[in-house]
C-alpha cells in the first residue's frame, strides 16, 4: 500500500478511488503470481476492505 500511495502521489492522483484501484490491482497480481495462499489472500482483501469501509465513515 505504501508504493501505491508514493506512485500515486508522483502521479497527483491522491483520492481513495486511485488508491483503491492500484492497491486491488496489486493484490490481484500478487495472487496471479502465487505470492499469496488462500487464507493470506482472504486475510488482505478483508482487511483492505475494512480500511476502506473506515475511511468511507
Amino acid at each position: 500500500m505504501t508504493l501505491a500511495i508514493a506512485e500515486l502521489e508522483t502521479e497527483n492522483k491522491n483520492n481513495i478511488e486511485a488508491l483503491s484501484e492500484r492497491v486491488e490491482a496489486s493484490i490481484d497480481k500478487a495472487i496471479k503470481a502465487g505470492e499469496l495462499n488462500p487464507p493470506d489472500q482472504r486475510l488482505i482483501l478483508n482487511t483492505w476492505r475494512k480500511l476502506l469501509e473506515n475511511a468511507a465513515r
